[in-house]
């Protein structure tokens, strides 16, 4: 039997007095949506599914706060938003720190001089080893 369709302004009444069939609906209506959305801008299956997942977990805690039909999308997908910024961010500082590390890799083993006739810094090698 075909579940019935309720409409956005239903749902968020529904979903204020705690009905957890109309937070399935809201799921079945809109959780592909999220994770297409996710899913090209982070490119992964996994990261995608969890973005999913917290978006519709904080769907669940804020249900109260809903105020009409067009906030339920809205929200969702602000949620979606913030939720991306904060993965990318979070990727974007790990790639630094993995920069600086491999920086500091390279340099092992270089000592900085100061040339007397060119004040520019020099890179000159010390004890290059083969392991």
């Amino acid at each position: 039997m075909k579940q019935k369709e309720f409409s956005n302004k239903d749902l968020i009444f529904m979903l204020k007095k705690g009905d957890v069939s109309a937070f399935d609906s809201v799921y079945k209506k809109y959780s592909q949506q999220v994770y297409s959305y996710a899913f090209g801008i982070v490119k992964s299956r996994e990261i995608s599914k969890s973005i999913v997942q917290e978006v519709f977990i904080i769907f669940w805690d804020n249900k109260k706060n809903i105020k009409d039909s067009k906030a339920l999308e809205s929200f969702l997908f602000d949620a979606m938003r913030r939720l991306l910024i904060k993965h990318l961010e979070v990727k974007k500082a790990k790639n630094r720190s993995e920069l600086k590390v491999s920086r500091k890799s390279f340099m092992k083993g270089y000592k900085l001089k100061t040339n007397a006739v060119n004040t520019g810094i020099i890179l000159a090698k010390l004890d290059f080893q083969h392991h």
